[in-house]
């Protein structure tokens, strides 16, 4: 038994075979039409591409995060104990272009996780986010890497302020600074990073009654805005129990 469509035209039948007709005529008719659009589609792939280029240039190699690169060492030698504690994390966020962004976060492993979900609800919320490097694409300099806006969370080195003889939770990767030059760290009128001034109502930046607060606190989190003195916008630091 023949098939339908062939049934029809040995017998002679004229239905079938025009609507094949017609099938083909609208599929091929108009070859300009197909070529533009295979050529639309080869643009986007292409932008796309060096899109995705361009944002892994900006990409620092793990054992340049990790301080494990002697041209890019730190200046407080890193213990062994603490560089193996610690992981690279790459994190899609949304800047204040309205665009995603690929950005590195090295942090403690005991809080991967935590902070892998943290950010994911983050971008579906559209908060925005300056830049986020490794602290030492700015040579390990805190006031560098504020100035600029960036998120950062491993850095080891001591507290600021008036007790610079502990270490911060930075240097365990316990702590995350967020947007710094718009949630600045203030004590007794002094303010860091230099030039920087906290507006509430900024995008990006960091209120007791922000969805962002809730969110670092539903996973265990303190944040550094709720301190008394010193108040300290930026920063998000997990409580571990060595």
């Amino acid at each position: 038994r023949l098939p339908l469509a062939n049934q029809g035209r040995a017998s002679g039948s004229s239905g079938h075979p025009r609507n094949h007709k017609m099938v083909r005529s609208e599929s091929s008719g108009n070859p300009r039409s197909l070529t533009l659009l295979k050529e639309f589609i080869m643009n986007w792939y292409l932008q796309g591409l060096a899109s995705a280029t361009e944002e892994a240039l900006h990409l620092v190699d793990n054992a340049v995060a990790l301080g494990d690169d002697s041209n890019f060492s730190c200046p407080l030698p890193i213990p062994q104990e603490v560089r193996a504690n610690l992981v690279v994390l790459l994190i899609e966020y949304i800047s204040f272009d309205g665009a995603h962004h690929f950005g590195q976060l090295v942090v403690h492993k005991g809080i991967e996780r935590a902070v892998k979900e943290i950010f994911e609800i983050l971008l579906f919320l559209r908060f925005p986010i300056a830049n986020m490097a490794p602290i030492s694409s700015y040579g390990w300099n805190d006031e560098a890497s504020m100035a600029a806006n960036n998120t950062s969370a491993f850095n080891y080195r001591n507290i600021g302020g008036g007790d610079r003889e502990r270490l911060s939770w930075h240097a365990y990767g316990l702590a995350i600074d967020i947007n710094p030059l718009f949630n600045p760290w203030v004590k007794d009128g002094m303010v860091a990073p230099s030039g920087a001034f906290y507006q509430p109502l900024r995008p990006g930046t960091i209120t007791a009654n922000s969805d962002i607060v809730a969110l670092f606190r539903a996973y265990g989190f303190e944040w550094g805005g709720a301190w008394e003195t010193p108040k300290d916008y930026q920063h998000f630091q997990f409580p571990y129990q060595f």
